[in-house]
């Protein structure tokens, strides 16, 4: 069990804060997330990454408005945002949430994506994208972060 899942384990019972999740999943994964982002921009093009702490899937704009667990909220703030973040400086990062609205923020990573994507990329701290398949839908790009 790796130590996120461990501070999440120990807050089970206790409400997390938003900025909580976040200051947690930039402390152990942010390396991890920019390589990810900048492979997956390269790829697909603008996007978010939707994460849990364990898996981190890659939502290109043309899944997430077809994305069935995005409501129309989120979904719009994605709309802005995605044209708005600078993919070489900046990682857009989606935490779900089971009892509020979802979390969409812009996120300044150091190293910049390009640059972790560069240290980590053939390692295993970057496996190789994985195709999966959501809720019956066509497959788009997902990958466990290391």
């Amino acid at each position: 069990m790796n130590t996120l899942t461990q501070a999440t384990e120990q807050r089970k019972n206790d409400l997390v804060e938003e900025q909580e999740c976040l200051d947690l999943l930039l402390h152990y994964k942010r390396t991890a997330l920019a390589a990810t982002a900048w492979e997956c921009y390269i790829r697909g093009g603008r996007g978010a990454l939707l994460t849990n702490g364990k898996v981190t899937e890659y939502l290109p704009w043309g899944v997430i408005k077809r994305h069935p667990g995005i409501n129309s909220v989120t979904r719009q703030q994605l709309r802005r945002e995605s044209k708005t973040y600078n993919p070489r400086r900046e990682v857009l990062l989606v935490i779900p949430w089971s009892n509020r609205p979802w979390t969409v923020r812009h996120v300044v990573t150091e190293p910049d994506p390009e640059t972790a994507f560069l240290q980590r990329v053939g390692t295993d701290g970057l496996p190789p994208l994985q195709l999966v398949q959501w809720h019956g839908q066509k497959p788009h790009r997902g990958v466990e972060v290391a």
